[in-house]
């Protein structure tokens, strides 16, 4: 009776736990993949769907103190899903040089339907009054 008992609390748990990565993976079947671009796509026209993420990989070095912002954020119809992160080149050696660069990303979306230039600038933001040493561009639309 015991080991009917525990075969039935291991049935109905398994069960559950299958049910629940089911609606795990149709939740995110519905969603578009994220569109990854880089420096080299600059100036080129992004389509994206609503609630679709933007991933943009650009060159960074932040030992130089130099790093990449929104040229105006506060306008923006895309929105930081969070904050960028930097991720060190590791073709150098495991760990890398001290001071070796890498790449920051930025993982964006929107839920409105829209279009927008997005302007990435390569600065250091204390200086003020000194152009960016780069940017990029990518005209985005949202449907």
């Amino acid at each position: 009776m015991r080991q009917m008992k525990k075969i039935l609390w291991l049935t109905l748990l398994s069960l559950l736990l299958l049910s629940a990565g089911l609606a795990c993976e149709t939740e995110n079947a519905d969603k578009p993949a994220p569109l990854t671009v880089t420096e080299a796509n600059s100036g080129e026209s992004l389509e994206l769907q609503q609630g679709q993420q933007l991933i943009v990989r650009l060159p960074a070095n932040p030992s130089t103190g130099y790093a990449w912002a929104q040229a105006d954020p506060g306008n923006s119809l895309l929105k930081e899903d969070n904050p960028s992160v930097f991720e060190q080149d590791l073709s150098g050696g495991n760990p890398p040089p001290a001071g070796a660069g890498g790449a920051e990303v930025f993982t964006l979306s929107s839920d409105s339907p829209g279009q927008q230039t997005l302007k990435l600038e390569y600065l250091r933001p204390w200086e003020t009054g000194v152009p960016p040493a780069n940017s990029v561009s990518y005209n985005v639309t949202v449907k």
